[in-house]
């Protein structure tokens, strides 16, 4: 289930508690099919009219270690290693579909630590000369968990799910 609007700002609890809320997770991307599904979502969701790119969250949190004093010398803790996250998806077995964004994951380079991962909604009609592989709708960066608005973008969605299950009487 995607969720968003052009409308909505939340942060990352924010987008956790509304998912709990269904008894749901905040998912995450298990294989590039389930980020494509989200991105193209998000830029259904904003519509055709939606002036900008923006931010949805997904699963994905940097583990304490991974950003307390003396982080770099954590090997899982540099580059896109995902084991420096924790993932609130509980399900997720492969990261195929976490594709970072061209310079990232870059931490700590807005003042603030970004320990949360967004998915990025690009619109290529609106954007023809930006979205490009290195630059593709769908793919992850990291974001201020607290943090909403940013001067260039905002976070207007994130994605839920839950385990799939056979519905009773099925087999």
């Amino acid at each position: 289930m995607v969720i968003g609007n052009p409308d909505t700002m939340l942060n990352y609890p924010e987008a956790q508690s509304y998912c709990e809320s269904l008894n749901l997770t905040v998912t995450g991307l298990e294989t590039t099919e389930e980020r494509d599904f989200i991105a193209i979502a998000g830029v259904d969701n904003l519509g055709p009219d939606y002036p900008q790119f923006a931010g949805f969250w997904v699963s994905g949190v940097r583990k304490s270690e991974c950003y307390a004093d003396g982080w770099e010398s954590i090997c899982y803790c540099t580059g896109i290693d995902m084991q420096q996250s924790t993932f609130s998806d509980n399900y997720l077995t492969n990261y195929a579909g976490y594709t970072w964004d061209q310079d990232q994951s870059n931490r700590d380079t807005v003042g603030v630590w970004q320990n949360c991962i967004q998915v990025w909604i690009r619109n290529a009609s609106k954007f023809p000369n930006n979205v490009n592989e290195t630059l593709a709708n769908g793919n992850v960066d990291d974001a201020v968990c607290e943090e909403s608005y940013y001067a260039s973008y905002q976070m207007r969605g994130f994605a839920c799910g839950k385990v799939a299950e056979i519905p009773d009487g099925a087999m």
